[in-house]
């Protein structure tokens, strides 16, 4: 059993001040800033390729994972084997080429339709990883074009 006990409680609408929102909030996540390898090509706003395995009729990618060629094919590969997309009902590739801000943050594991991302403190940046993180940093900072892939989360 658990007790609290407060103090000088005061009725009434809470303070503006508490509400406002930190501006820690609106800075870019710091992990890639001091990795030794960003992706490149080094710039914030990219037009990238995405693709996402779903069911027919969901074309609604907010809140969902998509992956560039190499990752989607890592994670169909994988998904086929298990049964998960027949599980899913995933009957289609959908191929989306997206600008974004490439200061990524933590990747989010999004599921369902409609999605909904767990598994990450940051719901408002692009959350980006290594197919299955398997790279030092589970591959947020790392070029992963050349081998496994990237995966990405669209809170």
């Amino acid at each position: 059993r658990i007790s609290q006990n407060y103090s000088e409680v005061k009725k009434g609408p809470f303070p503006a001040e508490h509400m406002k929102i930190p501006d820690e909030c609106f800075l870019p996540p710091l992990v890639c800033e001091v990795a030794k390898d960003p992706p490149p090509p080094h710039t914030v706003v990219q037009t990238l390729d995405h693709y996402v395995a779903h069911p027919e009729g969901k074309y609604n990618i907010s809140n969902q994972n998509t992956a560039d060629i190499l990752g989607d094919t890592v994670f169909t590969c994988a998904d086929v084997r298990n049964n998960g997309t027949a599980l899913d009902g995933y009957a289609l590739l959908s191929h989306y080429r997206i600008a974004l801000d490439t200061r990524f943050g933590e990747y989010a594991l999004c599921n369902g339709y409609p999605g909904v991302c767990t598994q990450s403190r940051d719901n408002f940046h692009v959350g980006r990883e290594a197919s299955y993180g398997g790279k030092d940093l589970r591959g947020q900072c790392s070029d992963n074009s050349q081998d496994i892939g990237t995966w990405f989360s669209l809170p």
